[in-house]
Formats: C-alpha cells, structure tokens, sequence
C-alpha cells in the first residue's frame, strides 16, 4: 500500500529543489569543491576553489584531470556565450541578458562579470535556488548587476525587453517548445538574440531517447523539429553547430568516476546500484552520441 507521502505529488517546485540538492551533494562527495557544487557551466576561481588546481589525487582521479575536463567540457560553453554578446553588443553601453532557468547562478554571474554594462536577471522556479545565487551575488558585490527572478517562465510577460537571452542546459528540461519559445521571442527586444547550448535527440526513435528523458526526468526535443518551430515563431537561425565533442570530456569524467568507485572497498551495496546505473547510462550516453542518436549543440537564434 502506498503511503500518504508517496501518493501526493509533489509539485515543480519541490522536483527542482530535491533534483538540484541530489545533484550539488553527489557533486560535492565527487569532487569536494565546496558549496558552490554546480559543475553547470562557469566559473572556477583559483583562489575559490584551489583544490581543483592541486595535483593531489582523489578516489583514483588526479584533480589536475578533473579540472581540464570541467574546463573543456563547460567553462569553455560560457567563455563562448560571452563572447557571442560582445560580437552583438559590442556598440551598446548597457546590455539586458535574461538567463533563462539559472540554476545555481554560474552562467549569470560569469556573464555579469564579463560584459561590461550587462545587467543580467537569473530566473528560476527554484527558492533554495534563488536564495543561493542571491549569495553569491551578494558575496562578490554584484547586487547592481544581477537581479535574481523567482518565477515561471510560461508565466513571464515581460516584452521587448532583452538584448540577449541565455539557455544553458535548460530548455531540455521545459518542454512544450512552441509556447516556450513564443514567451521569448516577444521578451526580446527587435534584433535580440537568444544563445543556446544544449543536447537535442537526432533519432528520436531510439531506444536512448526515451532512456535519457527517465534517467534525467528532462524532455529533450528532436533537432529538426525545434529548429522548425523556431523559424515558424518568426525566429532568423543565425548558428547552429555540433560541440559534442567539446562535452565528451566531462561525461567520461562521470563514467571514470563511476568504475573507480565500483571497485572500491568502501563502497556499500546500495552505493553499488547507484553506480552501476550511473556507469550504464553514461555508456549508453557515449555510444548514443557516437551513433548520433543525440548531440550537443550550441544555436543562435535572431529575433527580426
């Protein structure tokens, strides 16, 4: 019989917070980085996170190995959206960029520490998310920079407001891409861009499509099917390039993590299960992408 817990849904909310918890604490038992766990794109200062740059070892992985493959993997997607915004705005003073499901704040601080004149809004559906960015922001002084925005954003009503906006690992998590994608085009202003890096199903059919939406709880749309709806909104396709290959790095880290662990002694039965899932689906990742059944992408849309 179920319980009375388990029988009541839980609401988006509370899926968000539980998601990023589960995932900034497996983080930090990885790689002890500190509270600032979020390995999503940006931002590994030395003097804040100096463990990354030490050559110690840790569960049989050198940290020097770990930190280039963050680095090639994901601070390398946020160097290249910042700059993507210099090219488009390099003649304007000030520069509105909305961050579009935020996360933990990484890619909003990095942008604002960037771009000269930004002012950036970090939204997200997440309260423990907002008060951690609010921190962090708070922490490196940044309050005049970036403004963190508790919401929905099938509920945002903001028009021609954005210069640029940013989807970083987030639109795979949303779904229903034609209202979603509406809601942005009439937040950007007239020429506004919206930057885009995230991973889209080439063959839908495959069996790793629906394996990949389970595993993550996401939704992640077919590539030609996005780009369509996209170009039917109203939407100029400006960029669109495959950086699989700039990704790689960080999800064999994972699976490397996973056989280290698997043939460690201190690892208990139900830690075994988790690992041995963990393992499967990132061979299964890797096989799928050299099959091209999915891919990372990096597009640029144009609002005209």
């Amino acid at each position: 019989m179920a319980t009375m817990e388990s029988a009541i849904e839980m609401s988006t909310e509370e899926k968000i917070n539980r998601y990023y918890s589960k995932k900034k604490d497996e983080y930090n038992r990885k790689y002890k980085i500190g509270d600032y766990a979020h390995i999503h794109p940006g931002y590994f200062d030395k003097q804040l996170f100096p463990v990354l740059y030490s050559l110690d070892s840790y569960v049989g992985l050198k940290l020097e190995k770990i930190r280039n493959y963050m680095h090639s993997g994901q601070e390398l997607v946020v160097s290249d959206v910042i700059q993507e915004i210099h090219k488009r705005c390099e003649s304007k003073t000030t520069i509105d960029v909305l961050d579009c499901g935020a996360g933990h704040g990484a890619t909003s601080i990095s942008v604002a520490q960037g771009v000269n004149g930004s002012q950036v809004t970090a939204l997200t559906l997440s309260r423990d998310q907002v008060k951690e960015i609010e921190e962090n922001v708070a922490s490196l002084s940044m309050g005049d920079r970036v403004n963190v925005l508790y919401q929905n954003v099938f509920d945002y009503e903001v028009t021609d407001t954005h210069d640029i906006i940013i989807g970083i690992d987030a639109f795979c998590q949303m779904g229903s891409i034609d209202k979603l994608f509406k809601i942005l085009f009439d937040s950007l202003k007239s020429n506004g861009h919206l930057i885009i890096h995230d991973i889209f199903a080439l063959n839908p059919h495959s069996e790793f499509y629906e394996y990949f939406n389970n595993y993550w709880q996401s939704d992640i749309q077919n590539l030609k099917d996005f780009i369509s709806v996209v170009l039917e909104i109203g939407y100029k396709l400006e960029i669109i390039e495959n950086t699989t290959t700039l990704q790689m790095p960080f999800w064999k880290l994972s699976l490397a993590y996973s056989e280290v662990m698997l043939n460690s002694k201190k690892t208990n039965e139900l830690d075994s299960d988790k690992l041995k899932a963990s393992r499967e689906f990132h061979v299964a990742m890797m096989a799928a992408h050299y099959n091209r059944d999915v891919g990372y992408y990096k597009i640029i849309l144009k609002k005209i």
